[in-house]
């Protein structure tokens, strides 16, 4: 029987979770003549940044690179209100990947209501 250690299923897990994700990104957001693969350097980045300020769900990874690529990563980490989701290390994750969800659907929200005009 096959046996893994806690860091190899740790990064089995996470490169999992990057293809998730870029497929994701190719398939509802795709770019101009970019292939997936060319997503990879900036997908870690932002995974990184996530793991630094201690957010380690995957659902809290995926909505934060999914705000990073829909509104750009320069925008989201001047954001005064992700940055205090990201602060919050006292809260709960669920409660942590909850107010990034509410973040995003109010941050795409105002987007689609100033880019409809």
């Amino acid at each position: 029987m096959l046996q893994f250690k806690r860091k190899q299923m740790s990064a089995i897990g996470a490169a999992n979770q990057r293809e998730h994700i870029k497929r994701f990104l190719a398939e509802h957001f795709p770019q101009a003549d970019a292939p997936p693969e060319a997503f990879d350097g900036e997908i870690d980045d932002l995974v990184r940044h996530c793991r630094e300020h201690g957010l380690r769900s995957q659902r809290a990874v995926a909505l934060y690179v999914l705000a990073a690529w829909l509104f750009g990563g320069d925008a989201i980490r001047g954001d005064a209100g992700l940055n205090a989701i990201l602060q919050a290390r006292e809260q709960p994750p669920a409660e942590r990947s909850l107010l990034l969800e509410i973040w995003l659907t109010q941050a795409w929200g105002s987007l689609q209501r100033t880019t409809r005009h």
